[in-house]
């Protein structure tokens, strides 16, 4: 019998996602440690490098225990980026299970084909590297995150690369809320409204 990969989990938790299309929508969250890119102005530096070892079996084990106690159907794989690690198992026994998969990622690594909403967030912050095609091709929503207008510029000759399978969803997203990033966004969007306007409401209303 094959051994399961041991994964680098820094946290699991219950929430609501706080960002693009399920916004609002109750979720649990698995967290792995470690990212390939490591952009400047990430919001989630901690999961660069701690965490634990857990196995497929003991992850499910807290995800079982928290949607019995809380009907919930969504679990969402975020990181740091949840690509850089073997996640076959886990997402086979989370579809087993009966939940909806979620990702989040940078769009650098080949996503697995099973992954019910993959949201893709090219950096513009970060130089020569490239995108995974058929990860960003089948992409559910792309999240730009905007500090300026060559980030805006960005998005622009992103999305001119890629003939999109399933027409994502696409957002502008201020980095971190920032107040003249949002203004930038909402100029850019009320001139190109192939764009939605991105915040992080869980910042907002002080949940995680």
């Amino acid at each position: 019998m094959k051994s399961m990969a041991t994964l680098k989990v820094n946290e699991i938790f219950y929430s609501i996602q706080g960002e693009g299309l399920r916004t609002g929508q109750a979720t649990i969250f698995i967290r792995f440690t470690g990212c390939n890119l490591k952009c400047p102005f990430c919001d989630t530096t901690y999961a660069f490098d701690k965490g634990r070892d857990m196995s497929a079996n003991e992850i499910m084990v807290t995800v079982l225990n928290t949607a019995k106690v809380n009907k919930i159907k969504w679990v969402c794989l975020t990181g740091g980026e949840p690509l850089i690690q073997d996640l076959h198992d886990l997402i086979t026994m989370l579809k087993r299970a009966g939940f909806h998969v979620a990702i989040e990622t940078n769009g650098t690594c080949l996503c697995y084909e099973e992954v019910d909403h993959i949201t893709v967030s090219p950096k513009a912050q970060v130089k020569f590297y490239e995108y995974n095609k058929d990860t960003v091709q089948n992409a559910s929503e792309l999240k730009f995150i905007i500090e300026d207008t060559d980030s805006i510029a960005y998005a622009e000759a992103f999305l001119a690369q890629f003939q999109f399978k399933n027409d994502p969803a696409l957002f502008l997203q201020p980095v971190s809320n920032n107040p003249v990033a949002t203004k930038l966004c909402v100029g850019h969007i009320l001139k190109d409204q192939r764009f939605r306007l991105g915040l992080q409401i869980h910042k907002f209303i002080g949940v995680r």
